[in-house]
């Protein structure tokens, strides 16, 4: 199989076009261009002009093609089955997606979006070659010309025995037109025991090598070379982990590929990475003469011409999984969630597009909480035609809310607004089901005449059924008289009507005491 990790061009007008907010009938269009350029400038700033793409190729051998498809369907479910499982979303590509990451990776710096039509295609007598091949290719001996770029691929070799885990990172944070790629063939299990064994061999001769000679210059033979020591350490815990751990063997080539505007960018972008593999303990050495064939190892096709290759077990492998952080960027319609601190890249998302688009933000104090709430209500009434209901005990919000034309409601004893939970809309009885709507309004009370009353149990059986009964006299006699707002009923008539219903009722209504004529009568008007 063959593993592709490839940072690609995207539109930057495109880009910054998904972040402009459109202008609208308003007052506030002023506050929408300050907004918008503030997001244009976030995302200049990061890397959201490339994206990173990865890809997995496997291929197989086969007698025929019905055989090869189907053990094909077959690696191809395990291997989205493996994904899932840490949380890893992998895509099957079809034909022209297949055909989109070849023109990507074969023309890069062109602007023009990637055009194909498979009816188009047998209609004009083309190649699906036509579609993806730069305007021109010249190779020379350690680079090559693409167009109007310029690009190069070179080899890398592995001094060390085991690499570190952030080598693969530290090449994908490059921002320039960059690609790492591997190609990983597994030896059988039996072979590759025969060839670890085989080199263990090898070296056993050499330490007995270097004793003899020892023994002849009248030194101790047990003084060995560091390296001959190291050597055989190495060797014999491969073949133990072979034999004991399940791990395998595998041939791999890696490559690197780079696009650049100029030939001394390149050269540039190439020192660069010389560094990022002596920092990794690697070394990189340029394919001269074998640009051409190198170029087309480093495409996601499974095909491999590069001849170096070097042998790595299981957990080696391991070191190149690509997923170092986790990108959130959705197009269309999506709220600015700040920047994402490992890439730099800015953080888009539509919560309402998920299963449960309820949100909670923590934080330590002075952290931002309350700026990253404002920000998302700002960005909410801009963008879309949401209502935005703030509860805010703190009056903390009161600047945003009047800058923005919002109605600032004060619930306190001593304020102008009252909340009536007696109140209903007169079209939903009159026009809809007005059963429904009593129902619904009995239901509500006989829960607000639970929390009031409190204590262990609540209400009884009796409790629920004498309040449903009031409820129902209470807006019967409204709907007979001609109702309006002004006659809407308050709390103040569900009690006198508890009150008439004898013991069964007075320890609800005389609960509720406290909410008609007591401190917190507000819930009375």
């Amino acid at each position: 199989f063959q593993l592709t990790f490839e940072n690609q061009n995207r539109s930057k007008a495109k880009l910054v076009k998904t972040v402009q907010i459109p202008e609208q009938d308003d007052d506030f269009n002023s506050i929408r261009k300050e907004y918008s350029e503030m997001l244009t400038d976030k995302l200049l700033k990061g890397s959201n002009g490339q994206s990173a793409r990865k890809f997995l190729t496997f291929g197989i051998e086969s007698t025929s093609y019905k055989a090869a498809r189907a053990k094909l369907m077959s690696i191809k479910n395990d291997v989205i089955k493996g994904f899932k499982a840490f949380g890893v979303e992998a895509e099957l590509l079809d034909g022209r997606q297949r055909l989109e990451a070849l023109y990507y990776a074969l023309n890069p710096y062109r602007n023009s979006p990637f055009l194909f039509d498979w009816g188009e295609m047998l209609r004009a007598g083309m190649d699906t070659k036509d579609f993806i091949c730069p305007p021109s290719l010249k190779f020379n001996k350690a680079d090559f010309e693409i167009g109007d770029a310029y690009g190069a691929v070179w080899g890398m070799n592995i001094l060390a025995g085991e690499l570190p885990d952030e080598i693969l990172k530290d090449f994908l944070e490059m921002q320039n037109l960059f690609c790492v790629n591997i190609h990983v063939e597994p030896l059988d299990q039996i072979d590759a025991l025969k060839f670890v064994k085989k080199k263990l061999t090898n070296v056993e001769q050499m330490k007995i090598d270097e004793q003899k000679k020892a023994s002849q210059s009248g030194y101790d033979p047990d003084i060995l070379p560091p390296a001959i020591k190291m050597y055989i350490e190495d060797i014999e815990k491969l073949l133990g982990d072979l034999n004991s751990k399940n791990e395998r063997l595998f041939h791999i080539s890696i490559s690197l590929r780079a696009y650049a505007k100029s030939k001394k960018e390149l050269k540039l972008l190439s020192e660069m990475l010389k560094r990022t593999c002596q920092k990794n303990n690697c070394t990189m050495f340029p394919y001269d003469y074998r640009q051409e064939q190198t170029l087309v190892s480093t495409l996601p096709l499974c095909y491999n011409e590069i001849p170096v290759r070097r042998e790595m077990h299981t957990s080696g492998i391991a070191i190149f999984v690509p997923f170092t952080t986790k990108e959130l960027f959705q197009d269309g319609q999506a709220t600015y969630y700040g920047i994402n601190t490992l890439s730099g890249n800015m953080i888009r998302a539509n919560r309402s597009r998920l299963k449960n688009p309820n949100g909670l933000i923590l934080g330590t104090p002075g952290a931002g909480k309350s700026f990253s709430v404002k920000r998302e209500i700002l960005d909410c009434f801009l963008t879309t035609p949401d209502d935005i209901i703030i509860c805010d005990p703190e009056g903390e919000y009161f600047p945003l809310v009047s800058a923005l034309h919002g109605q600032l409601i004060r619930i306190a004893s001593n304020s102008e607004q009252h909340i009536n939970p007696m109140d209903i809309t007169i079209d939903d009885y009159m026009f809809s089901n007005p059963m429904e709507v009593i129902a619904n309004k009995s239901d509500f009370l006989i829960s607000l005449c639970e929390i009031i009353v409190g204590g262990r149990y609540g209400l009884s059986a009796e409790e629920r059924s004498v309040i449903d009964k009031c409820v129902q006299r209470i807006y019967k006699h409204f709907i007979e008289n001609e109702p309006t707002e002004d006659k809407m009923p308050l709390l103040s008539d569900l009690q006198r009507e508890l009150h008439e219903e004898g013991e069964v009722a007075l320890r609800v209504a005389n609960s509720l005491e406290m909410f008609v004529n007591g401190s917190q009568n507000l819930f009375n008007h």
